[in-house]
């Protein structure tokens, strides 16, 4: 998919995973059918619903908070945007914002998104010094 306005929640990869998740469900039907039982196996309707709540997370970020220049990332704290969002819904703007503001105030979290960049970073110091 390559339309730059289609919303997160229907990229490539989710959309693979939903569709894994529904092979596994009939699998597991199947396999109730012929008595096989599977104690400690998730509920796949939960994971779905999971994973469907985890897939339009970044629209609805987006939608509540890019005119405000906050933009939902792969590597963006998924509590720290469920709180916003959640926020928001109650009609709390403030305390959100401030929600995604102490995230990026605890220098730790700063420090990992500099660690698990540093090889980018590492190579835009060599363009800039070459």
């Amino acid at each position: 998919m390559n339309n730059k306005n289609a919303p997160i929640k229907d990229n490539p990869s989710t959309k693979k995973l939903k569709g894994e998740m529904a092979v596994a469900s009939v699998i597991l039907k199947i396999c109730k059918l012929f008595g096989m039982k599977f104690d400690d196996m998730p509920d796949i309707k939960v994971m779905r619903k999971q994973l469907d709540d985890l897939a339009k997370l970044p629209d609805e970020f987006n939608t509540f908070f890019a005119d405000k220049g906050w933009i939902a990332y792969e590597s963006f704290h998924v509590p720290t945007m469920q709180v916003a969002v959640e926020l928001m819904k109650q009609g709390d703007a403030e305390a959100a914002e401030n929600e995604i503001l102490s995230y990026y105030k605890d220098f730790s979290n700063i420090r990992m998104m500099i660690v698990s960049r540093g090889s980018v970073i590492d190579m835009l110091i060599s363009l800039v010094n070459n």
